[in-house]
């Protein structure tokens, strides 16, 4: 979005709950870190979570 010029000073967040920003910070690290494996077996069982 930056790149694109769609933010000016900040990219603005959707308000989440915690526990939901939290999931999507380690999913966003997971995927920066981790150069081995199978990243969409990890992220099917990863999003495998309790709607409610």
């Amino acid at each position: 979005m930056v790149e694109d010029g769609c933010a000016e000073n900040a990219i603005s967040l959707l308000i989440l709950a915690s526990s939901v920003l939290g999931k999507v910070l380690k999913y966003c690290k997971k995927h920066i870190d981790d150069k081995e494996g199978d990243p969409k077996t990890w992220d099917t069982n990863y999003i495998k979570v309790d709607h409610n």
